[in-house]
């Protein structure tokens, strides 16, 4: 029987807090969509150190963070929380994966696996879901059972394509259709908790990590994707052409946006504008 707060979750998500119907497609679309508007993604605690581990890899630190403050995290935080809802929602085969980072990347660049995602199974179909890329992932389920089949969702068409032992996911240039944009790609072998320890450990210690030289907040609001980079906010539609732009110049301004992304900040938030 699974202990993890699941009323608290739903309550979180402006979901009702009476259990979901059983396992299904569009309470999986559901779940994935309340989560992003509701919990943002964030790494607060890198750039404030607000921890001795930074972001440490336990289940129930992370539950209480996510779901029973006005928090958020990155990608492997998110995934945790979302493991854990599915599996107490009843989903079957809910599985952590983890990827490498393709988005942005030369052809020959090499990555790690520094992006963590989940799989669940729907009768009999895996499906993947990802609710930490912040920014460029599809709000909605991907279906891995068909290969290079578009597929289309709310942000753009997306597909799974398979090359050199790797599964691809891709999205479609919204202005050369026939061109196709890696996301990140992972491989078929089952991922273990040291391997998502030390992923993890990687991604809030490592120097050139993505989030340990910068400051990033994303979140879904208004079917706007909104995020805060350094000293930078940005509004996106669900088209991904940019609505707005602002340079942010103070303290005060930052301190601002980030109460409208709805998080509330530690006590001791020294240093937070260290990217202004």
């Amino acid at each position: 029987m699974s202990t993890f707060p699941l009323t608290e979750y739903l309550e979180r998500l402006s979901l009702p807090p009476t259990p979901l119907p059983p396992p299904t497609l569009e309470t999986l679309t559901t779940v994935m969509l309340s989560h992003m508007k509701s919990i943002p993604f964030e790494n607060l605690d890198v750039v404030l150190r607000a921890t001795p581990e930074v972001i440490p890899f336990d289940k129930e630190w992370i539950v209480n963070k996510l779901v029973k403050s006005r928090r958020g995290g990155y990608c492997f935080e998110q995934s945790t929380v979302l493991i854990e809802a599915l599996v107490a929602l009843g989903f079957e085969q809910v599985h952590p994966i983890l990827a490498r980072v393709r988005w942005g990347k030369a052809l020959d660049q090499q990555t790690g696996t520094t992006h963590m995602l989940v799989t669940c199974v729907i009768d009999g179909v895996t499906y993947l879901a990802d609710v930490g890329f912040a920014g460029t992932n599809s709000v909605a389920p991907i279906n891995l059972s068909i290969s290079d089949e578009p597929q289309e969702k709310p942000e753009g068409i997306f597909k799974v394509s398979q090359r050199e032992g790797y599964s691809y996911l891709e999205m479609q240039d919204r202005n050369v259709k026939t061109d196709w944009r890696p996301l990140y790609c992972w491989s078929p072998l089952p991922v273990q908790l040291p391997d998502l320890e030390m992923c993890n450990y990687f991604s809030c210690h490592y120097p050139a990590a993505r989030f340990t030289s910068q400051f990033f907040v994303s979140k879904l609001i208004d079917n706007q994707r909104c995020f805060i980079l350094n000293n930078t906010f940005v509004r996106r539609n669900m088209e991904g052409d940019k609505v707005e732009e602002e340079t942010i110049k103070t303290r005060q301004r930052l301190l601002e946006l980030i109460d409208y992304f709805g998080i509330e900040l530690p006590v001791n938030s020294e240093g937070i504008d260290r990217y202004l």
